[in-house]
């Protein structure tokens, strides 16, 4: 099992429901919906993909598929951009 680690130079702020993510080593900045705030709250909480979907599948009406497909999009944006990396 993977496990996803926000990476140490992130910092965050919260607006409105979406979060603006700050990597203060690279300069890069990235721009969540509620759905990505979410998922980045949950990653302090949890490392794995699948106790993301769990949870978010608990908390939410959502279709199965729909909520897969919003995760894996997220943590690829986000391993893409160097704010999260791989175990």
């Amino acid at each position: 099992m993977k496990n996803f680690i926000k990476n140490k130079t992130c910092l965050t702020t919260k607006l409105e429901g979406r979060m603006i993510i700050l990597d203060t080593e690279t300069g890069i900045y990235f721009e969540t919906n509620e759905t990505g705030t979410l998922i980045w709250d949950l990653l302090s909480r949890f490392k794995s993909r699948e106790k993301i979907i769990e949870k978010i599948m608990m908390e939410f009406n959502t279709p199965e598929d729909v909520i897969i497909r919003d995760v894996d999009n997220f943590l690829s944006i986000c391993i893409k951009k160097g704010l999260i990396s791989v175990e």
